[in-house]
């Protein structure tokens, strides 16, 4: 269960995307599943056909970076059945992952995130908008 701190860093940072904020104003912060997790969304506006790009960071219990884990990493429109997008991850630095996948069409979209690491596991949802 997240803090009251940790909500309104997570309401905050959703409000943010949706609303088309700078990546400064875009980093969104999730625990689930014995990991903490920080999304920092796409720089810019994300546009139909084009690469959005997410920056995932994932520390463990112990504050530790989630090396070598396995994220995956699925994109889709939660108000529309237009499929399921699988994304690309790749580890860029210990616990640091870059997540790229197209959306398909305009409106809202999210990518969800699976991480998982020593028999661990945790869900996380990150809204963004495309135009």
């Amino acid at each position: 269960m997240l803090g009251g701190g940790a909500a309104l860093a997570v309401i905050a940072g959703v409000l943010g995307i949706l609303n088309g904020a700078t990546s400064s104003e875009s980093v969104s912060g999730y625990e689930d599943g014995g990991f903490q997790v920080s999304v920092q969304a796409p720089d810019s506006a994300v546009r139909v056909m084009k690469p959005a790009e997410f920056t995932v960071t994932a520390t463990g219990a112990n504050g530790q970076p989630v090396a070598n884990a396995d994220l995956r990493a699925v994109l889709y429109m939660p108000d529309m059945f237009c499929g399921l997008f699988e994304a690309e991850v790749t580890e860029i630095s210990p616990g640091v992952y870059e997540v790229q996948g197209v959306p398909v069409m305009k409106g809202k979209w999210v990518a969800k995130l699976t991480l998982a690491s020593d028999g661990n596991q945790g869900t996380f949802v990150q809204p963004f908008k495309v135009s």
